[in-house]
């Protein structure tokens, strides 16, 4: 498994205690990044998919993210241009992850990190575009969004996964999402029916994770699959209503009781406001 799992180094940073931070969608809303990096100050911030990957926007540039001891790590969503990271993943290593800026790295579906407090994290983007009709395909729609068995079926069955990182989330955890959180919502759209969620499925049953973190719906919930046992959050967009962030870190202030599966954990929102 050494080959399959990739062991990020932590030296680079001095400061005496570690701090990692999961959110929820981005959008590209990179003042409102900066904003939460220059306050949080986090060694590695995940993002849930919909990073905001549009290559040659000028709004959406890399260069205006401030992020220069933070390591940004993302698995795609919906929202992203596939055919640019489809290029840029057939040029290189599949099993690798891609630079596309200064300390920020898009992880490819089914790669593997062994991060701190998550321990093996599976990262597997992808999801259906539920506004699709009234994007343009090949500009800010792309039908590679979807999630495939192929994009997983390279994984051996025997390796270990301790959390998973997806954009949106299995079948089993979607009922109790829509019937009590989203449907009373009036910019609601059903996002249940996505093929992405019954790949998902089959890696939950497969690797029965011990956490589960996503985006997508642009929530907050949390509950456990009682069958596997794993614990899964999904966390609402940046500058929205509900909380979107989960943060990990071993300073004395966030050494408590948490719920199980979640070590040293608490939850935030950042706003507009």
């Amino acid at each position: 498994m050494a080959t399959l799992v990739l062991k990020i180094d932590w030296d680079y940073n001095p400061r005496r205690f570690m701090k990692l931070v999961i959110m929820g969608d981005t959008h590209g809303e990179w003042g409102l990044l900066n904003t939460f990096l220059n306050k949080k100050k986090p060694d590695i911030l995940i993002v849930c998919g919909d990073f905001g990957h549009w290559p040659g926007n000028k709004f959406t540039s890399y260069k205006k993210i401030k992020n220069p001891n933070t390591k940004i790590y993302w698995c795609d969503g919906n929202h992203e241009n596939h055919h640019d990271l489809l290029e840029r993943l057939n040029r290189g290593d599949p099993r690798r992850i891609l630079a596309v800026g200064d300390n920020i790295y898009h992880v490819p579906r089914g790669r593997i990190l062994d991060l701190p407090f998550l321990g093996n994290t599976m990262f597997i983007g992808g999801a259906f575009s539920v506004d699709k009709e009234w994007r343009t395909p090949g500009l800010d729609w792309f039908p590679e969004e979807i999630l495939r068995e192929v994009d997983i079926d390279w994984i051996p069955a025997n390796v270990t996964v301790d959390t998973v990182v997806s954009h949106t989330s299995p079948t089993e955890f979607c009922p109790h999402m829509y019937n009590e959180k989203l449907q009373h919502l009036p910019w609601h759209r059903d996002k249940s029916g996505d093929p992405s969620q019954e790949v998902l499925s089959k890696v939950l049953w497969k690797y029965k994770p011990k956490n589960w973190f996503y985006g997508h719906y642009h929530t907050f919930d949390s509950g456990k699959h009682g069958p596997t046992d794993t614990h899964w959050q999904a966390l609402g967009h940046i500058g929205g209503r509900y909380q979107n962030f989960v943060t990990f870190s071993d300073e004395p202030q966030h050494r408590k009781e948490s719920q199980p599966g979640h070590v040293n954990c608490q939850v935030g929102k950042l706003s507009i406001s």
